[in-house]
């Protein structure tokens, strides 16, 4: 898979380059990204497409460091603003997630606890940025909008715009 922006490596916002990534299993590692390049410059956007189970999600995961066991990044770089961020210690990435680069998916239920309310789940994401909510913080919820609810008993379209 290889993408180009317009700009090269030195306008880069983000290069990804000659990234590889496996999956562990019992009998031997699978590779599930092979050789993936890409260069995204500032100003610009790159949808990642392609049918279930082609490792687009894998991709994303691998450029936000997000990969756990037995999942891993083989070979390759992921520079975003010059920065390495293969190389980066899990505090930086931190700091770095949900304030410069994120990532938004389609499948809500993957990543919304079950067993906490979605007023719980936002209160821990505004705790870990804090200063990124504006001038004016955010109104207080009320019961009645589905903040205090249990995911599961949320709906599609609530649980998408939560998540």
């Amino acid at each position: 898979m290889s993408a180009a922006g317009s700009g090269g490596s030195a306008d880069a916002l983000l290069e990804v380059r000659d990234l590889e990534v496996e999956y562990a299993r019992g009998t031997g590692a699978v590779r599930v990204l092979d050789d993936v390049t890409l260069t995204i410059s500032p100003g610009e956007s790159l949808g990642v497409v392609g049918e279930s189970g082609v490792g687009k999600t894998v991709l994303v995961r691998a450029i936000l460091g997000l990969l756990d066991p037995p999942w891993r990044v083989v070979r390759g770089t992921v520079s975003y603003r010059g920065l390495n961020l293969l190389a980066q210690p899990e505090a930086a990435l931190q700091q770095l997630r949900g304030k410069e680069i994120a990532l938004t998916t389609h499948e809500p239920r993957k990543h919304l606890n079950p067993v906490a309310t979605i007023g719980d789940q936002m209160a821990r994401v505004v705790q870990a940025h804090p200063g990124h909510l504006g001038p004016k913080p955010a109104p207080a919820p009320s019961s009645s909008c589905g903040w205090w609810a249990f995911p599961t008993r949320s709906s599609g379209c609530w649980r998408i715009r939560t998540s």
